[in-house]
């Protein structure tokens, strides 16, 4: 088996977080993490992680075009004042942002005929980092000690990285070139970031009207 691993993902798809359970559990690999996927290595171990693109396209906006103080005071998130920041330029910006780095080698790569290819969904492990663990564990059939895990599910419990990474770096620019998590990593969304919950209809039907977004969710059984 190669020693090397490739993990791609679109933008804000759990990617740095399952970077970092991959770096420590398996320091004796050479991960290259990819937003856009290299198709002449083919064979190697490839781990992608994948999001509802218009929660990935929402999370991008917030990292890099809104800053939080403008919605959220006294742990209270005004989304109304969040839906009219979101303009659709930025909206429009934001879409192709995401499929010019990630969003256009979903579509385009067979995944059917990638070998050793593993894919985790963003929703399922978000909440959950055990599984991120156990699916490392299944694909490269080896057990962990619980020292081992117990250290790594600490350091990435989403309250650590805010704290220590996130808060600290305070813009998205900066970023600790270890772990590769940046300043605002983590929105006062926590991850949970819906958009749903978020965007007014006629923002959402922006969304809808992009034809390799609808692609996209379609491939990878989400609903709008």
């Amino acid at each position: 088996m190669s020693k090397k691993i490739n993990q791609f993902s679109p933008i804000r798809t759990g990617s740095t977080l399952v970077y970092n359970y991959l770096k420590y559990l398996l320091n004796d690999y050479q991960i290259c993490k990819q937003h856009n996927i290299d198709k002449n290595q083919m064979n190697i171990i490839t781990i992608i992680t994948i999001r509802h693109p218009y929660n990935s396209i929402l999370s991008t906006i917030l990292v890099n075009d809104i800053k939080k103080e403008e919605y959220f005071n006294d742990n209270y998130i005004n989304l109304d004042k969040l839906n009219l920041l979101i303009t659709d330029e930025i909206l429009i910006k934001t879409i192709e942002h995401y499929l010019k780095y990630g969003g256009n080698d979903l579509l385009s790569t067979n995944f059917k005929n990638l070998k050793n290819k593993f894919i985790l969904k963003y929703e399922d492990i978000v909440d959950n980092h055990y599984l991120i663990i156990e699916e490392i564990k299944k694909i490269f059939k080896i057990n962990f000690n619980i020292i081992d895990k117990e250290k790594i599910l600490e350091k990435m419990k989403i309250s650590n990285i805010k704290q220590n990474y996130s808060d600290k770096f305070k813009e998205f620019k900066n970023y600790d070139k270890n772990t590769h998590l940046h300043g605002q990593h983590i929105s006062e969304f926590l991850g949970n970031t819906n958009f749903k919950n978020i965007l007014s209809n006629e923002k959402i039907k922006i969304l809808k009207q992009n034809s390799k977004l609808n692609q996209i969710i379609n491939k990878f059984n989400y609903d709008v």
